[in-house]
């Protein structure tokens, strides 16, 4: 399982794979940034005591419900863009993208609906 993580992620064929992997780790953080009202430091334990970060969409949650479907379209689309390219057989590519598009829109509207 985590091979295929790690091969979508580009880390199994890369020369350096600190570097997809540091990329990789910022981008879990971003959504972060947009949702949490601003309480994440910006170094951990807060060192420094610099602002603290976040754009607080969980006090707008139709905005909030708008920017995560947007970013379910976008995961499902890219791993949808990736599939094809690089399956041959397109019926199978068709059938794994259909079946994790259905996942992460389910998981939204469970999301949604609570």
């Amino acid at each position: 399982m985590f091979a295929g993580h790690f091969e979508v992620a580009g880390l199994a064929k890369a020369r350096r794979p600190d570097i997809p992997l540091a990329a990789l780790l910022v981008a879990t953080q971003l959504p972060d940034l947009l949702v949490h009202r601003p309480d994440m430091p910006f170094l951990p334990g807060d060192i420094g005591a610099l602002p603290l970060m976040g754009a607080g969409l969980w006090e707008a949650p139709t905005v909030a419900a708008l920017v995560e479907g947007l970013l379910v379209l976008a995961g499902a689309g890219a791993y949808a863009w990736r599939t094809l390219r690089e399956e041959p057989r397109r019926v199978r590519a068709w059938g794994h993208s259909a079946g994790v598009a259905i996942l992460l829109v389910g998981s939204f509207a469970f999301d949604l609906l609570g």
